[in-house]
């Protein structure tokens, strides 16, 4: 099943038949809203892991060299 189809089970898009074509639309502005604010969300989540991710790094490198 095709990430369209999901959505238009969903009831977040609506569809409309042009020839062999398929449009899809988004149903209400709100849905777009959540869409925006939910990659928001992930960029930022993103930068925390990778920032986290560098700090374990570091620490794992300062704990290596204790050893030389």
């Amino acid at each position: 099943m095709g990430t369209e189809q999901t959505l238009y089970e969903s009831r977040l898009v609506k569809s409309t038949r042009k020839g062999n074509y398929v449009i899809y639309d988004l149903d209400e502005i709100s849905v777009a809203n959540f869409m925006v604010s939910l990659h928001r969300l992930s960029e930022k989540q993103l930068v925390e892991i990778q920032q986290l991710k560098m700090k374990l790094i570091q620490c794992y490198f300062r704990w290596m060299s204790s050893f030389f």
